[in-house]
């Protein structure tokens, strides 16, 4: 539940971080962006976000198992983790970043 809730929360601050660069995108784009770089600047924040979670989850996840559960954890554990999680980032990230892609520069400022 929790990890559902972790990439809930990814997708609404991608989501809502885009709703909040909407000008500054089709500015790019009038300038001359290319729908790939928009893509790759919105995956590469959205990915931080992942890899930030990872990071801190991995440390109190580190922390709890040394002072609460001194037992055998399989090596393969944590990678599996690891593993869903950046495949879910990378899923839930990509959304946005494709609605920010397909953006109308001269929509996106009328707009606004």
């Amino acid at each position: 539940m929790a990890f559902g809730l972790a990439i809930l929360g990814l997708y609404g601050t991608v989501a809502y971080s885009v709703s909040q660069r909407m000008r500054e995108l089709a500015i790019r784009f009038a300038l001359g962006a290319t729908r790939r770089g928009v893509l790759w600047m919105i995956m590469s924040d959205a990915m931080r976000y992942v890899f930030l979670g990872i990071l801190l989850g991995w440390i109190t996840a580190e922390i709890v198992r040394v002072m609460f559960l001194p037992t055998f954890v399989p090596l393969w554990a944590p990678l599996v983790g690891f593993i869903v999680s950046v495949g879910l980032g990378v899923g839930f990230g990509l959304w946005p970043a494709w609605k920010a892609a397909s953006l109308d520069p001269i929509e996106a400022l009328r707009y606004e």
